[in-house]
């Protein structure tokens, strides 16, 4: 007897959000497909089964019924589905999951998928270079890398493509929490497939491997430097105002508290401060014109001038990104404001740093490179069943800050700030 497929983990729901929502809307036939053979292959599903009603699938997929019926076509094309007038469609008697085998309980996985915002940053460079190297010494397979953006939508968008192009092992660097994302995570581990998360941890519900900087790591650090050093007012530049990088900056704003300063909000600037809406200003690297790029850039610029204009102005302003520092150094230097005599500038980044630019910016840095190997043994451990799915294992990474040139020690004499370089910077 045929049996309706409702099982909730072979149709999960896709994101909602316009314009990802269209992305992977076009690959549904392949995202279907996916879910059915990997059902096949498993047992859950049996050939001849109904699938649920077209109203019920174009819901749990959160696509339009018009794109349900173009990609139940193509299925019905390819043998997949067979379609009966007046009845639904069903799983084809004739088809066999041929293409794709159950998940691997070893290291016969088809392809892994690195899934991280802005992956072609100086930040990440270092990473895929230790994940590859590392990853590919026990299992080679491809590897592919997705950008998300920075942007939450991105990263569940990721995950829903990756599974309908056969990747089947994840290194993920989360950006927020949505319902969509905890969705694909649930996705994800319904369907036994390894992954990890780098940066930070998911917290809640799922519990997975990870990698992380904690945001209160840094904030103790910078704290203590700015102490040192006499800053008493900092300010923060992000490019997401998440609550991630707010917890970040009440630390940092409690710590100085403690020594009569402070990090207040008004004193910081986010390039983004919600997912649904658009940037006002974004990291460089992830700009796709020159007219993006001019009109991001003016949009930092009067960020910058509201924080500076103040009548107490920050003495420092830690940025997110060494690229972010650099804008805003250079930004500084045209608004005749003198880095470091009138305002200090901090930036965050991997090391080694081998550009000019970035050796002489003052940095909060990162072994990233090291990251990647630590985050390819663990994926292979996961993938070879040595640790289990679910382990909570958290890997909190060291930072350092290199103090170069744009961070000024307000407790030295003047002979004692930059003996060779000159007061500033420029």
């Amino acid at each position: 007897m045929n049996t309706t497929i409702d099982n909730p983990s072979i149709w999960t729901a896709m994101p909602r959000s316009g314009r990802m929502a269209s992305r992977v809307a076009e690959s549904v036939e392949a995202h279907m497909r996916e879910r059915i053979e990997r059902g096949l292959a498993s047992g859950s599903v049996q050939p001849g089964d109904a699938l649920p009603p077209e109203r019920e699938l174009a819901e749990a997929l959160a696509i339009s019924r018009g794109a349900l019926r173009r990609a139940l076509s193509e299925l019905e094309d390819k043998g997949v589905v067979n379609r009966q007038q007046g009845r639904g469609t069903f799983v084809s008697p004739r088809h066999r999951a041929e293409q794709v085998g159950p998940m691997a309980s070893s290291s016969e996985i088809r392809s892994a998928a690195l899934l991280l915002p802005a992956a072609g940053s100086e930040f990440f460079a270092p990473f895929l270079r230790g994940f590859e190297s590392q990853f590919r010494s026990a299992i080679d397979v491809p590897i592919h890398v997705r950008s998300t953006n920075s942007l939450q939508d991105g990263i569940e968008a990721a995950i829903f493509e990756s599974l309908a192009e056969g990747d089947d092992a994840f290194v993920i660097a989360p950006t927020g929490h949505t319902d969509v994302s905890l969705a694909a995570y649930r996705t994800l581990r319904r369907f036994g497939m390894p992954f990890i998360t780098v940066l930070r941890s998911l917290g809640g519900e799922i519990t997975a491997p990870s990698i992380e900087m904690a945001g209160d790591h840094v904030a103790d650090l910078l704290a203590d430097r700015f102490v040192e050093r006499g800053h008493l007012h900092a300010g923060v530049f992000a490019m997401h105002g998440n609550a991630n990088v707010r917890r970040t900056i009440e630390r940092l704003n409690d710590r100085l508290a403690e020594h009569g300063g402070r990090c207040p909000i008004d004193s910081c600037a986010f390039g983004t401060v919600r997912d649904d809406v658009p940037s006002r200003w974004m990291y460089p690297t992830q700009a796709t014109s020159a007219h993006t790029v001019e009109r991001h850039l003016d949009a930092l610029r009067d960020d910058l001038e509201r924080v500076i204009s103040q009548d107490d102005p920050p003495s420092v302003i830690f940025a997110a990104s060494n690229a972010l520092a650099e804008e805003i150094y250079l930004l500084l230097l045209d608004m005749s404001i003198r880095v470091p005599t009138q305002i200090s500038v901090i930036g965050y980044g991997a090391t080694p740093r081998v550009l000019g630019m970035q050796r002489r910016l003052a940095a909060v840095v990162v072994d990233t490179e090291d990251m990647g190997r630590r985050a390819a043994q663990m994926l292979c451990e996961l993938v070879s069943r040595t640790r289990p799915l679910d382990d909570a294992t958290t890997i909190r990474l060291d930072c350092t800050l290199e103090t170069g040139f744009t961070f000024r020690d307000l407790t030295a004499s003047d002979s004692e700030r930059h003996p060779t370089h000159g007061e500033d910077a420029q």
